[in-house]
């Protein structure tokens, strides 16, 4: 089984559109046969190390305590030709 591993840029908070997320995630990996590894990163805390971590990134629904570090993610994604699903 292949492994994938996803950040998911926000601050996850238990809002429903974000435990939706999570839900999501777990459907895709067992219609596509594939192992999900996903990781919320708080906006506050996104550097270039931790993204060099993730084969992709989705970035969550709501709104974010710090926007640049989302936008940051959005860039370096951009930049290095990394997948990128935002909502």
């Amino acid at each position: 089984m292949k492994n994938v591993n996803i950040g998911i840029i926000g601050d996850f908070n238990d809002k429903p559109s974000q435990i939706k997320t999570n839900e999501a995630l777990s459907h895709i990996s067992e219609k596509l046969s594939i192992h999900i590894r996903s990781s919320w990163l708080p906006t506050n805390k996104i550097t270039k190390t931790n993204l060099n971590e993730f084969d992709g990134f989705w970035g969550s629904p709501g709104d974010y305590d710090h926007p640049e570090g989302a936008h940051f993610a959005i860039k370096y994604c951009r930049e290095e030709k990394i997948p990128y699903f935002g909502t």
